[in-house]
């Protein structure tokens, strides 16, 4: 599932977050209407309003995170300002980031589907009206408000609002499933949390695409949208991209693959005359990757808010076939099967670049108190130089 980053408004801003406890019944789904502000630029946003222009919500949803900027779990749960009263003081708030790039729009599309799944899956409430509400809803039957989102926005993506419900009740069913987040007798599990940072991967990834075929901003990206789009099928992203770098040699192909067809993990590519699979972009050969890994690991469905784009999904059979990566080579696999033929070793190479990704050192985190002071001070500094020669 996506993993929620906590980056709460300050208590005591004014109109924000007042810190006042909620016990809520139920869960509003909104859409922002600001067409490519991120997660953090709309928290933002929120933090710096001021009487009477009250407005946030608990959580926000984009294409690459989840931000938490109101407390929503329970006994720590508070009031936040998102649906006007009476629905303020019954319910949780979630927001939707809006972008005309479809790719992007599906991503934060399906991150916000899985955030709303945890909140329904952690207060033990089915996805059913009595739990779900939408601003037009709550606008129709309590008042308070006049907001008619999300449902124009879902129109967009090709979406009703009874399908939002559908996808999150499916991913009510993915959060209830427990993964495996730890490697289990020497082994390294395929499905689970990230273990790696981002930034540790892009760390990894740019000392070693000296010869790729891709600008170096397209790399950064495809290491991105892996962190963005794995938690969709619950798979581990340092372990996606370490076979994206196997198969592809750090972007630098050379094989029977070529650059221009985004098959990031030699999907299809079986032999001479035969290059395999060609994707729209780098988020469908991503996604493509991550559906044909998800069809190893596991015998589940693929997420209902996912659209197949892996031509050779239903090939893979046995499901599972591989929960380890070190089984994703045919001869390593106990059931005699695999993604790599004859791929002796091929798991293992693959392990190789996650534990080398691991020895990246993480980024210190910033202290923005002291950033801001430092700023500050230098404009400071500028205001009275001007005053002195003036």
């Amino acid at each position: 599932m996506v993993a929620i980053r906590e980056a709460l408004i300050p208590v005591g801003n004014p109109v924000g977050r007042g810190g006042e406890k909620l016990q809520p019944q139920g869960l509003v789904l909104h859409a922002t209407a600001d067409y490519e502000a991120t997660a953090q630029a709309i928290r933002d946003y929120w933090a710096r309003l001021r009487s009477p222009n009250r407005a946030n919500a608990h959580l926000i949803a984009d294409w690459s995170e989840v931000v938490e900027c109101v407390p929503w779990e329970p006994v720590k749960c508070e009031k936040a300002w998102h649906a006007g009263e009476p629905a303020n003081s019954r319910f949780i708030g979630i927001e939707l980031c809006q972008s005309r790039d479809k790719t992007k729009a599906l991503a934060a599309y399906a991150n916000w589907v899985q955030a709303a799944a945890m909140v329904l899956h952690t207060y033990g409430w089915p996805a059913d009206a009595a739990h779900l509400w939408t601003h037009r809803r709550v606008s129709q039957e309590l008042g308070g408000t006049h907001h008619t989102d999300p449902d124009g926005y879902l129109q967009e993506l090709g979406k009703t609002v009874a399908d939002a419900i559908h996808d999150i009740g499916e991913a009510i069913k993915t959060v209830a499933q427990p993964q495996q987040t730890q490697p289990t007798g020497g082994l390294t599990p395929i499905l689970g949390e990230p273990q790696i940072t981002v930034d540790q991967a892009l760390a990894y990834v740019r000392a070693h695409t000296s010869s790729a075929k891709y600008p170096a901003p397209v790399v950064d990206a495809i290491v991105r949208l892996y962190w963005a789009l794995a938690p969709v099928y619950g798979i581990r992203p340092e372990v996606a991209l370490a076979q994206s770098l196997h198969e592809t040699g750090f972007y630098g192909f050379g094989g029977l693959v070529k650059p221009e067809q985004w098959n990031l993990c030699g999907l299809g590519a079986t032999g001479p005359g035969n290059p395999g699979a060609s994707f729209a972009g780098p988020a469908e050969g991503v996604h493509a990757h991550l559906q044909h890994l998800y069809a190893y690991a596991c015998d589940r469905p693929l997420p209902a808010m996912v659209q197949q784009v892996d031509p050779r999904f239903a090939l893979v059979k046995p499901r599972p076939t591989a929960e380890y990566v070190e089984w994703l080579g045919h001869a390593d696999n106990p059931r005699g099967a695999g993604w790599a033929w004859p791929g002796q070793g091929y798991g293992a190479a693959i392990v190789g670049h996650v534990k080398a990704m691991a020895t990246m050192p993480a980024p210190a985190p910033v202290d923005v108190a002291a950033v801001r002071e430092e700023v500050r001070q230098e404009l400071i500094a500028r205001v009275q130089q001007a005053l002195e020669s003036a």
